[in-house]
């Protein structure tokens, strides 16, 4: 399933680009009860982690799901293009597989996400 390590590495710095951009932003105080401003609330730092993990989850699940649907499309259209080369029916089937596991651990990602948000609740 590793077989394209271009492709995972450039999933894997997505990732990484989201959470810091996500820790960036919340840290930074713009955001209604982001920032540190409730300091000497005993439940702003798990305020703050859950806004924290809240907006990181749909920054990931965005751009995730908008690079699902751009391998979706640029499969497809080598399906179209290429439905007489085997080696590009073969490359389409695995650019599918791709987009069908990542959508896969976005859904269960933010389902552990959303279990551990229900037990700080």
């Amino acid at each position: 399933m590793l077989k394209n390590k271009k492709l995972w590495t450039m999933l894997a710095l997505t990732a990484v680009l989201c959470l810091l951009a996500s820790v960036a932003y919340a840290a930074s105080g713009n955001t209604p009860g982001g920032g540190l401003s409730g300091i000497n609330d005993g439940n702003a730092f798990i305020n703050f982690i859950k806004s924290l993990a809240e907006k990181f989850t749909n920054s990931a699940r965005s751009i995730i799901g908008f690079l699902v649907v751009v391998v979706f499309v640029w499969a497809g259209l080598l399906l179209l293009f290429g439905a007489n080369d085997s080696s590009k029916i073969a490359q389409t089937k695995d650019y599918f597989k791709y987009a069908v596991g990542a959508l896969v651990v976005v859904v269960v990602a933010d389902k552990i996400v959303g279990f551990f948000m229900g037990l700080l609740s």
